[in-house]
């Protein structure tokens, strides 16, 4: 094929363009991350922004540890907390998929120890937080066994379905019925069917408590002990694994951002019925099975985020994935803010 001199002048101009305009957005977002980090005392950000399936944007930030001068690398990782929930809730849909438990079953027929005044709760109560459990959350000092026997205890807080109500009982449960239904620890059965098997060395592991020694986990530094800025080691018994013991570097995160945008962890109809969201009365936020239904300018999103240092969010008509984590603030802020932020820029370049 032959080009006259016109054409490839053309062509030459396009590309600038086009170059030069991702450069000028890559300069906004780069500023934009830098200031939030700067106002808000964070030590690290490892960032992502994924579009049409590309990596349009991919930056390390910071410090990973302080002390001993560390920086964020492609090999930090990162503790989730939170944000472990969606993967949870994938792993169950995907056990759905293979219909092998209905979010319509009682949790009674998959536990035989509960109270009975928990018997009828469904597990699609249990990944929307309409259970109406009491908490377990204020017995986690204690070993699972003798914090089953406090909760066991607790009165119900609600009637199942009518109320919304965030606690970690209803991802203490979701583990122990994936377990008995897959026959696999639960963080065996997330590596093997979300991850690819992969292993710590590559990134990707469970744990809930952060004092455990982790090569290139990352340290996280808040003001929530003290009032003040300093280490914190948040830890868990490992019975609350589904609901914060993921830690995942970002390429690691990238990798399940592909295979679940892909549809190779639920085909889409299941995906979609994932995220299928509802309104509670008590609550302003809109919640899907274990993920938040976001709307921005008419941009609809799903995701979550973790202990205010985590966030991931999917708007599936725009082709777009936003991954944020740090490791902490001097601050306190919204990271979802960020995330809004940062999906505005996106769609302001695209106009």
């Amino acid at each position: 094929m032959k080009y006259n001199l016109f054409s490839i002048l053309m062509l030459f101009v396009l590309c600038f363009s086009s170059c030069k305009k991702n450069a000028k957005s890559e300069i906004k977002i780069d500023q934009y991350i830098n200031q939030v980090k700067n106002l808000y005392g964070i030590p690290g950000i490892a960032l992502a922004i994924i579009e049409n399936g590309n990596i349009v944007y991919k930056k390390n930030y910071g410090k990973a540890n302080i002390e001993h001068n560390v920086i964020i690398s492609d090999s930090s990782v990162f503790r989730n907390y939170s944000l472990t929930k969606p993967i949870v809730a994938t792993a169950l849909f995907q056990l759905v998929e293979k219909n092998k438990i209905s979010l319509d079953d009682e949790i009674s027929s998959y536990l035989e120890d509960l109270p009975i005044s928990w018997k009828k709760v469904k597990i699609k109560n249990l990944l929307r937080h309409s259970s109406g459990l009491p908490d377990i959350k204020r017995y986690e000092h204690l070993p699972e066994d003798k914090a089953k026997l406090k909760v066991y205890n607790d009165s119900i807080n609600f009637i199942q379905n009518s109320e919304f109500q965030y606690n970690q009982t209803n991802y203490w449960l979701l583990l122990r019925i994936i377990e008995k239904i897959s026959n696999q620890k639960l963080e065996d059965f997330i590596i093997q069917n979300q991850f690819a098997n992969a292993t710590k060395q590559e990134g990707i592991y469970f744990s809930t408590d952060s004092r455990d020694i982790e090569k290139n986990r990352v340290t996280l530094y808040t003001t929530f002990n003290e009032g003040k800025f300093q280490i914190d080691n948040p830890f868990r018994k490992r019975y609350l694994t589904g609901a914060n013991g993921l830690n995942i570097t970002l390429n690691q995160f990238i990798k399940w951002d592909k295979r679940f945008t892909d549809n190779k962890l639920l085909n889409e109809s299941y995906k979609n019925k994932m995220w299928e969201s509802v309104d509670f009365a008590n609550d302003n936020r809109k919640w899907a099975y274990g993920w938040n239904e976001h709307n921005l300018d008419n941009h609809i999103s799903y995701g979550f985020s973790g202990s205010m240092v985590t966030a991931y969010r999917n708007f599936p008509k725009d082709n777009l994935s936003i991954i944020y984590l740090s490791n902490g603030f001097e601050k306190r802020y919204d990271v979802e803010n960020v995330i809004d932020h940062l999906a505005k820029m996106v769609f302001n370049k695209l106009q």
